[in-house]
């Protein structure tokens, strides 16, 4: 045994108890400076959750604008595409319609030409029937003048053509 078991054997018991007292306090002030540092680590910790949970929800919210503006464009692409097809359907019914007409004229045209055919053919038979009138009352005028029924008639042959 050397000095410090004589140093032991002379300490007395109150400076024990001061010796262990103060190693207490000592070790009270390191708890409660690692209580205090670990409170502020939890705080830390706490303050970094939350602003991971707020970073994720950022992320959230913009991939749901991201959706949303996706969803908005096929939207606008649906719409163009009715569009389209609707101008496609006004360009059919304008083509339609223009067939219709041209057919229409087409029909007209062709009751013009049926009725100047049948004017020309009735402007023929008036012709005729006037030539036939003409022939008739020369007949019968020679009929009147002759008081013959008929002999002097097929003799000058009125009735030929």
């Amino acid at each position: 045994m050397g000095s410090s078991a004589l140093a032991l054997e002379n300490v007395t018991t109150q400076e024990d108890i001061a010796q262990v007292a103060a190693q207490l306090a000592e070790l009270t002030q390191t708890v409660e400076a690692m209580a205090k540092d670990l409170k502020a680590m939890n705080e830390r910790a706490d303050a970094q959750d939350a602003r991971a949970d707020t970073q994720e929800a950022r992320s959230d919210t913009q991939e749901a604008r991201s959706d949303t503006q996706e969803a908005r464009s096929d939207t606008q692409e649906a719409r163009s595409d009715t569009q389209e097809t609707r101008s496609d359907n006004q360009e059919a019914r304008s083509d339609t319609q223009e067939a219709r007409s041209d057919n229409w004229r087409t029909i007209a045209d062709i009751q013009d030409d049926d009725a100047l055919m049948q004017q020309e053919r009735v402007d023929l038979a008036a012709r005729e029937l006037a030539d036939v009138s003409r022939r008739l009352q020369a007949a019968a005028t020679l009929l009147q003048e002759s008081g013959d029924s008929g002999s002097r008639i097929s003799e000058k042959g009125l009735f030929a053509e």
